[in-house]
Order: C-alpha cells, then sequence, then structure tokens
C-alpha cells in the first residue's frame, strides 16, 4: 500500500467516524461486513458515510466532489476490500484505528 494510501484510508476512517448529530450516524465497525456484494463492500460503505457526511457539512459540490474522487480509489480497490481471514483489510485498519482512539 503506498503511502498516499495510508493517508487517504486515515483520513477516510476519521471523516466516517465523526458523523453529524441526529443526521449522519458515525460509521461503527459492526457496520463494515466484509461483503463481495455489489454495492456492499467495505469500501463502499465507508465511502457512502463519508457523501452523507461531506453533503450535512454543506461543503461546495466542487470541494466535495473532490475530496470523493480523491479517497474513492482507494476505498473502492479491489486489494483493501478482498476478503482474507473472513475480514478485509479495510476493516482492519478500520478496527485498529478504533482501537488506538
Amino acid at each position: 500500500m503506498s503511502e498516499d494510501d495510508r493517508v487517504y484510508l486515515v483520513a477516510s476512517s476519521i471523516i466516517a467516524t465523526l458523523g453529524v448529530p441526529g443526521k449522519v450516524k458515525p460509521l461503527e465497525k459492526e457496520d463494515l461486513k466484509s461483503s463481495p456484494e455489489s454495492g456492499e463492500t467495505d469500501g463502499e460503505i465507508i465511502l457512502r458515510k463519508i457523501k452523507a457526511f461531506l453533503t450535512e457539512k454543506a461543503l461546495p459540490e466542487t470541494k466535495k466532489e473532490l475530496i470523493i474522487r480523491t479517497l474513492q480509489n482507494t476505498l473502492t480497490s479491489d486489494n483493501l476490500n478482498k476478503i482474507t481471514a473472513g475480514e478485509t483489510q479495510l476493516k482492519r485498519v478500520f478496527n485498529k484505528r478504533l482501537c488506538s482512539e
């Protein structure tokens, strides 16, 4: 994994766990299912949570699109969403980040 990918993963997990009170529930480790189903991979789940957060924060559309584009390639990569020993690398990184808080 490249240095940029590691930075994007940390940024993604921070944004996804922030939430917006009463509007966007923070992502929790139980939300990641390590599913191979299209639209339900861990990366797609994290990306949806980030999109919801950015929408509620009323960022300018161009800035929102830039952030999503920047994070999307990393979050939806096959390598990070590949299921090994029952979970994806994304889920392992996400859980590690939560345990270190």
